[in-house]
């Protein structure tokens, strides 16, 4: 294939990956509510255990325009971790056909056992989370409270599932 065909053809793929991004993003600004409350529910698990310890724990938002780059930020990783399907299956599908048939066989068992270990690991970070919360926040000295950022709370919750 010539490179003008090679570049045709990413162009289609990234245009699709796009796409599918920018639908999924727009839907996670939609229902942002609810994709909300998922991430906070570990927090408000947390945070009656931490009462009766004496520690005061919030969740805020600073900055004038911070709760709008918030719900944004949210949106953009809820389009990009949900559309990872439609977008890595596009980067399949053009990588492929220069793969030989024993990279193939190589990949397609990476991937059909990365992905469940990815998606159990998740799983196992968010049913911890509030235990690790707690053990974190509960360092907090006597007489001090915690002030936990909106966009703080939201960068852990993606590096313990991530």
């Amino acid at each position: 294939m010539p490179l003008v065909e090679h570049l045709r053809e990413l162009r289609t793929r990234l245009t699709r990956a796009v796409l599918a991004i920018l639908v999924f993003t727009i839907l996670g600004f939609v229902f942002y509510g609810p994709i909300l409350d998922f991430l906070t529910q570990p927090y408000n698990d947390m945070r009656p255990i931490l009462q009766t310890q004496g520690i005061e724990s919030e969740l805020v938002i600073t900055g004038v325009g911070g709760a709008f780059q918030f719900q944004l930020k949210i949106s953009l990783v809820f389009g990009l971790l949900a559309s990872s399907p439609l977008w890595l299956w596009q980067l399949w599908a053009f990588i492929l056909p220069a793969m030989h048939r024993h990279e193939k066989k190589w990949a397609a068992i990476l991937a059909g056992t990365g992905a469940p270990l990815f998606v159990g690991g998740a799983a196992l970070a968010y049913v911890v989370l509030p235990k690790a919360m707690e053990i974190l926040i509960g360092f907090v000295p006597d007489g001090f409270g915690s002030l936990v950022t909106g966009a703080e709370y939201f960068d852990f919750i993606i590096k313990m599932l991530l």
